[in-house]
């Protein structure tokens, strides 16, 4: 069997001491004897986490997806110069730091979009685009829709966790114990709904 993963630095492990032991992602192909397929990136947003689905359809035997920040965007951008990945991203909470190294640098022109163009209900209805289509191209196929941040989110997913939920790291990440917790809910949910 193997299990297609992804979402943001949550499922990717960010802030374990050793990350491809102690994601949940790992927790649940050993439980289950699976091969583990996680592309979950630092920073990744709703598009980016569709785009790889788009990509990865009928390639793997079950879907663990955890939905991310709805502020958070990315591009393509060919500037990328050597790069493999030429995809951008950005959120509002970055534009206040120094540029990153897959970012423009255009400070300027992210503070202008985060403060004058995005708003909100862009980012609600964007949100519900992606969940319906993530439940649409996923509905015959075993999977499981996890939500988690620092808002309430309001369309039904399987399994859901607030930001103060999860026991967390020192820059709020969730902690080991925090991923145990993750992989345990996964399980108790894939028995409960019969998954598969």
């Amino acid at each position: 069997m193997k299990i297609y993963f992804d979402g943001c630095s949550i499922t990717y492990g960010k802030e374990l001491s050793d990350i491809p032991e102690q994601r949940y992602s790992k927790l649940v192909c050993n439980k289950l004897q699976a091969e583990e397929y996680n592309i979950a990136a630092n920073g990744g947003s709703n598009h980016r986490i569709m785009r790889n689905l788009v990509d990865n359809l009928g390639k793997f035997d079950m879907y663990i997806i955890q939905m991310t920040k709805r502020m958070r965007l990315e591009w393509y951008d060919e500037r990328y110069v050597g790069q493999d990945d030429k995809w951008g991203k950005r959120e509002w909470q970055r534009v206040r730091y120094p540029p990153l190294p897959y970012t423009t640098g255009n400070t300027d022109f992210w503070e202008r979009y985060y403060k004058e163009i995005y708003h909100d209900e862009f980012g609600k209805s964007d949100e519900k685009i992606y969940y319906h289509s993530i439940r649409a191209l996923l509905q015959n196929v075993p999977h499981v829709l996890l939500w988690a941040g620092h808002y309430k989110f309001d369309l039904p997913v399987d399994l859901a966790y607030g930001y103060k939920v999860l026991p967390r790291a020192e820059h709020g990440h969730p902690n080991e114990e925090g991923h145990y917790i993750i992989y345990s809910d996964i399980m108790k949910f894939i028995d409960e709904k019969n998954i598969l």
